[in-house]
């Protein structure tokens, strides 16, 4: 399950965008059951850590975030390093 709020994992995160591809702040707010404002910080957190690329859709004025090439390499070091990751998502 998904955790709430300012328990959501950057783990989750960017597993979530390798398979959704491309979501804004609100999209992935509904997918972890928080609140917008806490996904958009989530998400502008990890993109200044250059894990996400983010584009602007200025017809709605909406950042949509996917996951960058460092974002890549950080989920399959967690997928390669981690016991606990593989057990989970077996």
């Amino acid at each position: 399950m998904w955790y709430k709020n300012d328990m959501i994992e950057k783990i989750q995160i960017l597993n979530y965008l390798e398979k959704v591809k491309e979501q804004d702040a609100g999209q992935v707010a509904a997918a972890f059951q928080c609140s917008c404002e806490a996904s958009g910080m989530k998400l502008l957190r990890f993109f200044r850590q250059g894990l996400l690329k983010r584009e602007l859709d200025s017809d709605n004025r909406l950042f949509f975030y996917s996951l960058s090439k460092k974002g890549r390499d950080r989920l399959n070091y967690f997928r390669n390093h981690s016991n606990s990751w593989k057990e989970r998502h077996a």
